[in-house]
């Protein structure tokens, strides 16, 4: 069975920091402190959800630039994936934002997370889903069934 996490005596994160091969003893410091941090302030919650990453980006905030804050959420990020490949939690808070917003990338999350309305700034960065009509499942049928074909542009842009 996988421990969960977060674990009080803290050999997840010190299996992890052994596991990145870092090359520096300073960056080992600075994942050390950064992790840390983030499991501090995942105690004090009861789920780890969008309501701890709030917090440890307000609690970072007051001693972190915003442009160092938004590096170490790389940190962080690449630490909840490693815990969820590992089954130490159900799910990575910022995925399910970033799937719930529909966009690629993580950073932007955290942007909206880190500003003065989160709530606000998620809701501008959802995007729809696509062929989220009423008529998505004929047109997602239709481009797979054109894809399939190997006929996915137009007649009309193609050469005679």
């Amino acid at each position: 069975m996988t421990a969960r996490w977060p674990d009080p005596d803290r050999t997840t994160i010190g299996r992890y920091l052994a596991s990145l091969d870092l090359r520096s003893i300073k960056s080992r410091a600075c994942y050390r402190q950064v992790l840390h941090g983030f499991q501090d302030v995942v105690e004090r919650h009861s789920e780890l959800g969008q309501d701890v990453v709030v917090a440890w980006l307000e609690v970072s905030a007051e001693c972190r630039a915003a442009t160092t804050l938004l590096h170490r959420t790389r940190i962080i990020d690449r630490f909840l994936d490693h815990l969820l490949k590992a089954g130490a939690i159900d799910r990575n808070p910022i995925t399910t934002l970033r799937e719930a917003c529909n966009i690629k990338q993580c950073m932007p999350v955290w942007r909206a997370l880190a500003s003065r309305n989160p709530e606000k700034a998620l809701a501008e960065l959802r995007r729809p889903q696509p062929f989220g009509s009423v008529l998505g499942g004929v047109m997602t049928e239709h481009v797979t069934l054109m894809r399939n074909r190997g006929t996915n542009t137009p007649r009309s842009l193609r050469g005679c």
